[in-house]
């Protein structure tokens, strides 16, 4: 063999003792890390605090904690409809003489407007329905209604662009939003401490001026009751409807401020 021969066999030589080596550290270098790893998270670790996951209260819960129902409901059965077919008949004029069928008639108009039906319709036993109705004199008239089915939950809002104490309009929108057990419970704490199943329907302070009707129906266990206030102030009934237009995406930015 010549001289460039024996050299490039040279290196060919110190070529593959370098790549061997090289492969050696490689695959010692990687079998440790696996031991590492292994003895690592198999080692108790004293200080490791893992947070427990939230348990969502379950219906049964919800119910249990309820002191208010019945109150004042009446079975879905006994109540006769009005003639807009959405209230029962003289319902307002529980507890506030004079109000005929005004109120009927004028909320009705509303709900009609929206595509809304009647709480009076719901015949299941396991179905529990609530609607806010929320009439500003000149401003946009919204509903929310709040559904469980069983042990699933919905919430739709419709938004008119009319105004509450004028002329209905139009749909202006439509909002379908999914609801949690916790958010159930959370309004149905807040009805519970506004004591709204034994709440009169109407009261004195049931109409005014140049303000909102606040109007929230219920339905539990094929009972129905129905609540109507002129712009209530800081009080729970009031709490327990905002929460219900929170839950909708609305708020006191995004709707300019007019909250009454």
């Amino acid at each position: 063999m010549n001289k460039i021969g024996r050299s490039v066999s040279k290196e060919i030589g110190c070529n593959m003792r370098r790549n061997s080596t090289a492969i050696l550290i490689g695959t010692a270098t990687f079998l440790a890390g696996i031991i590492l790893a292994t003895i690592y998270y198999r080692l108790p670790r004293e200080h490791e605090i893992v947070p427990k996951p939230a348990t969502a209260p379950t219906i049964e819960t919800c119910k249990e904690n309820s002191s208010s129902f019945p109150g004042l409901s009446k079975p879905l059965g006994s109540l006769k409809k009005y003639r807009n077919g959405y209230f029962p008949e003289r319902v307002f004029d529980d507890g506030w003489s004079g109000a005929d069928g005004s109120f009927d008639t004028w909320y009705g108009k509303h709900l009609a407007a929206m595509g809304e039906s009647s709480l009076l319709d719901i015949d299941n036993a396991d179905t529990e329905s609530y609607r806010f109705l929320w009439l500003r004199s000149f401003h946009h008239p919204i509903s929310v209604r709040i559904e469980r089915r069983g042990y699933t939950f919905g919430l739709k809002a419709v938004e008119l662009d009319g105004s509450g104490g004028y002329e209905p309009g139009k749909i202006r929108q439509t909002d379908d939003v999914v609801i949690y057990s916790d958010q159930w419970c959370r309004f149905t704490s807040l009805l519970d401490e506004a004591k709204f199943w034994e709440q009169p329907t109407s009261s004195d302070s049931s109409l005014g001026w140049d303000g909102a009707q606040w109007i929230l129906e219920g339905v539990n266990d094929e009972r129905y009751h129905i609540v109507h206030r002129w712009s209530p102030t800081a009080d729970t009934f009031r709490e327990a409807c905002m929460y219900l237009l929170e839950l909708s995406g609305r708020d006191e930015k995004s709707l300019g401020g007019n909250l009454y």
